[in-house]
This record gives structure tokens, C-alpha cells and sequence, in this order.
């Protein structure tokens, strides 16, 4: 039976209405939100979406049914409670930090809304980076030797106890989303600066300090009914790490990930997922591939830009099997794979609203280079082909049209 459903993205649906909208996520939560939208009315669904009025008047491409426009902090949250009053299911992809997707999720289970993403209980335990290590660590799962730091301390005992951690290592806030304050650490001077600077943003009141554990980035992208699971991609993520004073970022990555691991990290997450109740629809895990096993990283208990990868690879869609899962108890039969998707940002200068529109046409432009904040904006691209080589020499060859669309080349 066809539904019709709220797909509400934080970035590009109003979440920074009346502030700066940061680029750089904005072309990952666009493309998230497209790629959703195509494959719901694929699957014969309605879709009704929010757009923030900066975005709106952009025209960007989107396949939805009915369009909410946010304009103003005042009118964000009636827009979204409007959209509620209309809609059979919503699935909602929002940041964890601050709480934002588990008050959402919440405020859509106090209504008759059938909400298609994790437990609001489950995702505070997995947006909490220290609760969900202890959790991961009492369960049994392999993590990176970790530091709680609590930056009401005085800094000389914040700085020993990352001296007593050792080099290299990471920091980052234990509330925060992606790579949203998160830094490299490989020397003593680095220790100072990572302190002034944690302290400096309050983005929460406790750090998560780990040993690096040098290897590859990876997660696996997995669908739940709440208790089967299936693991359906591999992925590799390319992300750059940076010092203290310099923003780490997550760039992109390609799916399917073929490792020697794949194996061994696609069952661990499928346990993961398991140990953690209210778990369901679309989960992403993190891990970090070191020479001799996974280890865990992180939980994301929502949609993640993976999917703007996996939905060119996988033999059915994922959308569709999202609502099977939570609505039905339906799992996908067996993933079946076939081809490779490269999907990486691209900075771009300014488009002008002619130039701009031109972008809307080329179709590996998962989001186009939205104009819509200070700053250079970027681009999504997603190409596909049966080789990873081939899927890469398509993602250069659709980088050098998009840069000579906007007149860059």
C-alpha cells in the first residue's frame, strides 16, 4: 500500500533557518535527501518534504510531491508540525548532537506518525560517544583504547591525562556528529592547543580522547527490523584528519569496500546493531580496519551519506526496504551487489543562477552547488560503473564537466 511520507533533511529543511548553513555538509545532507525522495516515489510512494526558503528559491532538483518552505525560525517548527498532520510515516536524517534527531524522533512517536528511524531511545544511547563505548566494551567489541576527559577539570590534569593516553591520538566531543570537532593529536603542543580549543567551543561539557588506531576507514551500512539484521554494503570512507586549529572533514568514500575483513567487519556490525535495543530502518557503523581485526568507532543511528552510494549498487530499493523493515518485520532477501559507486564533495566558486541551473541536468550531481551561505559552496558527485577504477575515472571525468559547466575550466 502506497504511503505518504514526511523525508525531512535537518541541513537543507530549515534546521539553520535565520543562520549561516554550513557548505560543506549541506551538499552530503542535500544528496541524502534527494536520493530518498527518488527511491520512495520509485517505490510508488507520496513524499512530502521542507526545504529552507534560501533553498527553495534555488529550485533545486527534487522529485517530491509537496514542498514546505521554512523562512524563519518561528515558522520552522510549525512547518514541521504541519507536515506531521498530512503524512502516514516520516524518516527523518538529522545531526545527534545537542539531541536534535532524538527530539525529532520523539516528538514524532508522541504523534499517530509511524516513525521509520531508530527508537528516540536508541539513538540518545548511540549518540552518546561515551556511553555507547562503555556499551561496546561490556558487550565485548574490540574499540580504541579510550579517554573519558572532563573539561571542568583544570587543564594541567586534562593535558596529563592525554599525555598518558600517547601519540598519536584523537579528540573529539562526546556529543558531537561526524567529524564536528574532531582533531589529530601527535605531539605535546598539540595537547594545549586541543584543549584551549574544547573548552573554546562548549560543544559539550565531556571529550572522548582515543589511541589512533592506524589503518582504513570503513563503516557498513546494515537494515533492522528492530531485532534481524542485515548488512548490506561495505564501504570505505575518505576522511582527512586534522590538527588542533584545523577542520578534520569527511570527504566521501565508495561502496561496495572489498577487504579482506569485509567479512569479519560486515558480521561484527550485524552484532553490534543486535546488542543495542531500538536499533532499526537504516544503521551505519563505523569501524577502522587495522592490520589484524575491525575495531568499532562509532554508531549512527539514522540514514548516512553511504546511501547515496549504496542505493546505485544494491539489487532492490533501499528505501522501500527501509519501510519493510519497520513496518513490515521484513528483511531484504540476500544483498546482491553489482558495479561500485564513487561519491565525493567538490568545492566550487559561486555559481550564478543561470550556471547554477545548468548543474541541475548533469545526473551524477547528486547535489549541486547550492549558493545559499558565505563561502565557497560544494558539490556532491556519484558516479557508477562495473570497476572502482572505472567508477573513479567517471568521477574525474563528471568533475571536469561540472567545473566547466560553472566556467571554472
Amino acid at each position: 500500500m502506497a504511503l505518504n511520507i514526511l523525508v525531512y533533511e535537518y541541513l537543507s529543511g530549515g534546521g539553520c533557518v535565520g543562520g549561516e548553513i554550513p557548505q560543506e555538509t549541506l551538499c552530503e545532507g542535500y544528496a541524502m535527501l534527494r536520493g530518498l525522495i527518488s527511491d520512495l516515489k520509485a517505490a510508488g510512494n507520496r513524499v512530502t518534504t521542507i526545504l529552507d526558503q534560501r533553498l527553495a528559491r534555488l529550485k533545486p532538483p527534487l522529485e517530491a510531491d509537496h514542498v514546505f518552505e521554512a523562512s524563519s525560525r518561528t515558522e520552522f517548527p510549525s512547518n514541521l508540525e504541519r507536515s506531521y498532520g498530512l503524512v502516514d510515516a516520516a524518516i527523518l536524517v538529522a545531526p545527534e548532537s545537542d539531541g536534535t534527531l532524538q527530539g525529532f524522533v520523539r516528538e514524532i512517536e508522541n504523534l499517530k506518525v509511524k516513525s521509520l528511524n531508530c527508537s528516540s531511545e536508541a539513538i540518545g544511547k548511540a549518540s552518546n560517544k561515551i556511553e555507547m563505548y562503555e556499551l561496546l566494551r561490556r558487550k565485548g567489541f574490540q574499540t580504541p583504547e579510550t579517554v573519558i576527559i572532563d573539561l571542568g577539570d583544570d587543564d594541567e590534569t586534562i593535558k596529563k591525562m592525554f599525555y598518558e593516553l600517547g601519540f598519536p591520538s584523537v579528540v573529539k566531543p562526546s556529543l558531537g556528529v561526524g567529524c564536528l570537532g574532531l582533531n589529530l593529536l601527535t605531539s605535546r603542543k598539540d595537547v594545549e592547543h586541543a584543549v584551549k580549543n574544547l573548552k573554546k567551543r562548549n560543544l559539550s561539557s565531556v571529550a572522548v580522547a582515543q589511541r589512533l588506531v592506524r589503518g582504513l576507514a570503513a563503516s557498513v551500512s546494515l537494515i533492522s527490523t528492530g531485532g534481524n539484521v542485515s548488512a548490506v554494503t561495505h564501504n570505505r570512507q575518505i576522511v582527512k584528519l586534522a590538527k588542533p586549529g584545523l577542520k578534520s572533514s569527511y570527504m566521501g568514500g565508495f561502496t561496495p569496500f572489498h577487504h579482506r575483513m569485509e567479512g569479519e567487519a560486515m558480521k561484527l556490525a550485524c552484532r553490534v546493531v543486535e546488542a543495542i535495543r531500538g536499533l532499526r530502518g537504516y544503521i551505519g557503523v563505523d569501524m577502522v580496519l587495522s592490520e589484524d581485526k575491525p575495531y568499532v568507532v562509532e554508531v549512527n543511528p539514522r540514514v548516512t551519506t553511504s546511501y547515496i552510494g549504496l542505493r546505485k549498487v544494491v539489487c532492490f530499493n533501499p528505501a522501500q526496504a527501509i519501510l519493510d523493515a519497520v513496518l513490515k518485520k521484513k528483511l531484504p532477501k540476500e544483498a546482491c551487489l553489482q558495479g561500485c559507486s564513487f561519491f565525493m564533495k567538490v568545492e566550487t566558486t559561486r555559481p550564478n543562477h543561470r550556471k547554477l541551473a545548468e548543474t541541475y541536468s548533469l545526473e551524477e550531481v547528486a547535489s549541486p552547488p547550492l549558493p545559499v551561505s558565505a563561502g565557497n559552496p560544494y558539490a556532491m558527485l556519484v558516479t557508477y560503473s562495473k570497476t572502482l577504477r572505472a567508477a573513479k575515472n567517471r568521477f574525474n571525468q563528471m568533475r571536469n564537466l561540472l567545473q566547466k559547466t560553472l566556467g571554472e575550466a
